[in-house]
């Protein structure tokens, strides 16, 4: 908390949003917002309202090959979204949801990648029918599924998995 206070999130964000097409710029800033997020409450909120989500998604969609950025990216979106509805809702309006999916798709031997998409997914599905119905029709389910059976013995990939399975079971019987 104390690196968010002292205007860490303001200086990453603005790395982030002067350097896009750094891929160590990327990388290390969603590293750091990934692990800021985490830390608190007031955070997140921080993180969205200077843009964070936006410049987090610009750079998963930039820097679709880099698996660590994808990592990072995906696990910074699973913080954002599960700070609430507000977050949740900006993500998806911003094709948030596809940009997680379209990670999933380009990394599936990549276990961290596959483990943290699914915790976005989760975070997503979590309080949201129409969220769990876009995750649905884009084929999430099935990558969900398809990455616990390509990583049986990755732990994050099995427990985020199981998370996000939870999170999309809600509400689907008829």
């Amino acid at each position: 908390e104390c690196v968010a206070a002292d205007g860490g999130v303001e200086l990453v964000l603005k790395a982030m949003m002067y350097s896009p097409s750094a891929i160590e710029v990327q990388e290390f800033g969603c590293a750091a917002l990934r692990v800021m997020a985490s830390d608190s409450e007031e955070i997140p909120l921080l993180i969205a309202e200077n843009g964070g989500i936006q410049l987090v998604l610009r750079a998963l969609q930039e820097h679709p090959q880099v698996p660590v950025v994808q990592e990072n990216g995906c696990a910074v979106l699973s913080n954002l979204a599960w700070d609430g509805a507000a977050n949740q809702g900006q993500i998806a309006y911003l094709d948030g949801i596809q940009l997680v999916i379209q990670s999933m798709e380009a990394h599936p031997d990549t276990a961290k990648v596959q483990a943290f998409a699914c915790a976005a997914l989760q975070s997503l599905a979590c309080d949201s029918s129409d969220h769990r119905s876009k995750i649905a029709m884009l084929g999430g389910i099935e990558l969900v599924l398809g990455a616990m059976r390509a990583h049986p013995r990755a732990a994050n990939v099995q427990a985020f998995g199981c998370a996000a399975l939870q999170s999309l079971a809600c509400n689907t019987r008829p």
